[in-house]
């Protein structure tokens, strides 16, 4: 009654979007120390499966790139704030998903770039 727990288990196909991925997280939860993001449900990674998923099917647990975890609190979902944040969790994969290619073509396109300065 005082909290919900949830956990993503993290998989991806392509083995650099597991890299990618498991380095985004890492910067995502040293993020959320921040002064500014005190309010936000707390966001934990790991890579293991946490405690909370103890007795779950070894396939449900099948993470290649870990587990995050957010712990939320009746102060995150109070008024109108349950829409955002109901939101927020339902769209968490496909957001890092988005930043994982992203990144991997910021990074190709300065590899191509520095491709280029070289042959010239």
């Amino acid at each position: 009654a005082d909290k919900v727990t949830i956990v993503y288990p993290m998989r991806f196909q392509d083995s650099n979007d597991i890299v990618l991925t498991t380095s985004f997280l890492q910067e995502f939860v040293e993020a959320r120390r921040t002064a500014a993001l005190n309010n936000v449900p707390s966001c934990m990674w790991s890579p293991a499966p946490p405690l909370e998923l103890k007795g779950v099917s070894a396939d449900a647990l099948n993470a290649n790139a870990g587990f995050v975890t957010f712990v939320v609190y009746p102060r995150h979902v109070e008024g109108k704030k349950l829409d955002r944040t109901v939101w927020n969790l339902l769209t968490f994969h496909a957001y890092v998903s988005y930043h994982v290619k992203c990144s991997e073509g910021f990074m190709h396109t300065r590899m191509r770039r520095w491709v280029e300065s070289l042959i010239q």
